[in-house]
């Protein structure tokens, strides 16, 4: 965003034939469309591919810690807040937290995560 105040840019997009093969052979991408007026320039929606927003702890973390950071963050307040940072996070949601890794392969789940995730009825 701050590289287009100033100066419009151009985005090139990722469809089609190309963006599904990249989602198959690299599951932790999703489809994504940069909506039109995000950035300078940008008169017309972009399709592309996103990569979700991962919290990455060690498994040295407590549990406990790592629960309770994922429930503030999506609650209400602390969803608020994120979605506040700037346009690109308004999409951050509970719905949009796994992106492509809905069953931990990509990324193994933290104990903490796991408990929160199962909580909110994610994974079961």
């Amino acid at each position: 965003m701050e590289a287009s105040a100033q100066t419009p840019i151009r985005l090139l997009a990722i469809g089609g034939k190309d963006r599904e093969k990249i989602l198959k052979d690299y599951p932790w991408y999703d489809p994504y469309t940069i909506k039109a007026g995000m950035y300078n320039g940008v008169d017309e929606p972009v399709e592309t591919i996103s990569i979700g927003g991962y919290v990455i702890v060690n498994q040295d973390v407590p549990e406990e810690f790592v629960y309770k950071i994922l429930k503030a963050m999506y609650s209400k307040e602390g969803l608020a807040q994120v979605q506040g940072v700037s346009a690109g996070t308004k999409a951050v949601s509970l719905e949009t937290a796994l992106g492509g890794n809905k069953d931990g392969k990509i990324l193994p789940f933290h104990p903490g995560a796991t408990k929160f995730y199962k909580e909110v009825g994610m994974i079961k």
